[in-house]
């Protein structure tokens, strides 16, 4: 998806903290935010990129 949205000029960021931390988690780990480190920085950093969007 990051490649399509940069060929298409959208602005985003690409936010994989799995990755960054060479770690596998089940889909959609960011809905455990509360209680795994991993997904509350994933979370915050969307949550960021959103705000900062504001016109």
């Amino acid at each position: 998806m990051d490649k399509a949205l940069t060929e298409a000029g959208v602005e985003h960021e690409l936010i994989d903290p799995l990755a960054e931390r060479n770690m596998e988690m089940q889909h959609c780990f960011v809905a455990s935010e509360r209680a795994n480190d991993v997904a509350r920085d994933a979370f915050d950093r969307m949550i960021a990129f959103i705000k900062s969007q504001k016109n």
